[in-house]
């Protein structure tokens, strides 16, 4: 393991036994990273009324400090953590969008999930329930595609996360991504 992995964890720990400091310690790092993830899920084609990465960002930073301390026990199961509220804000942002816009019909087409990108709210809105749907026959399936897609996260950081070889989790994207296509067309 990288040293910087290390001292990441290190400081988590440190936050979770209440040192509040140790979390201002991160934030660079944290930010940036995180920040990064988000700009991969809004690319140019984003909607107006929904979150931008930086606001994405700075909506998960305000969850984690303000919420319960959850026990990282690494560097990677962070960004899962991370990944899953990044969704879960995404999910809520398009469903508030959504009613604005009176349910308009939620037809979407994820021409550009190999890009791993977003588009708007109503794909963010169909992306989660296929998603919610894989969970049931699929998980593995769905949680490589969750990372991935909300996440960005790389192969070998979704392996270390799911307790898999990199091998399966290329293997696992495979199918996620054909049993995704054929989820969405059955919305």
């Amino acid at each position: 393991m990288r040293a910087e992995y290390t001292e990441f964890t290190r400081v988590l720990q440190e936050w979770e036994l209440g040192d509040d400091e140790a979390l201002d310690r991160l934030i660079p790092e944290i930010y940036e990273a995180l920040k990064h993830r988000a700009l991969g899920i809004f690319k140019e084609e984003m909607g107006e009324g929904i979150l931008q990465a930086t606001a994405l960002v700075n909506e998960l930073y305000l969850r984690l400090a303000e919420g319960n301390r959850i026990q990282f026990k690494s560097r990677t199961h962070f960004f899962v953590v991370a990944t899953r509220m990044m969704r879960r804000i995404l999910v809520e942002q398009a469903r508030k969008r959504q009613t604005l816009k009176r349910g308009q019909n939620m037809n979407v087409t994820l021409d550009h999930i190999d890009d791993a990108y977003l588009f708007d709210p109503d794909t963010a809105l169909a992306v989660d329930k296929a998603l919610k749907k894989l969970e049931i026959d699929h998980p593995r399936t769905a949680r490589v595609l969750e990372l991935k897609i909300f996440g960005e996260l790389e192969n070998t950081e979704i392996a270390e996360a799911l307790q898999i070889s990199p091998a399966t989790v290329k293997r696992e994207w495979a199918d996620a991504k054909r049993l995704m296509f054929l989820t969405l067309r059955g919305l």
